[in-house]
């Protein structure tokens, strides 16, 4: 489930993204194309969940994951650099309720 946001600006970032694209595109792959807002509804629920809230989210669904942590004052916490990686178990929520792979898990259970 390929996943990036295209409102940047900066040529690095728009660089980037042409090559992802270009990569995507010569693999012969069929790709679940999903967007921000379906990505928020699929795991907080809600179209106006913010970064912090997806994360609560990805550690509330995941809390043995291997989030990042810090200590502060000799306690361990969770820190809000854990972004990417809640976008990404998010992606693979929404990605997974898609009919697309819906019908694909029926069909490969008639194999197994």
């Amino acid at each position: 489930f390929p996943s990036h946001d295209m409102s940047s600006v900066q040529a690095r970032s728009i660089w980037s993204s042409g090559m992802m694209f270009g990569l995507l595109s010569a693999m012969d792959a069929s790709w679940v194309k999903l967007k921000p807002l379906e990505v928020k509804m699929a795991s907080v629920g809600k179209k106006t969940a913010t970064k912090l809230e997806v994360i609560e989210w990805a550690i509330q669904k995941f809390p043995e994951a291997p989030w990042k942590t810090r200590n502060i004052k000799g306690e361990k916490k969770i820190t809000n650099d854990n972004e990417h990686l809640a976008d990404a178990v998010a992606v693979i929520e929404a990605g997974l309720k898609t009919d697309m792979v819906q019908q694909t898990i029926k069909t490969m259970k008639n194999f197994i």
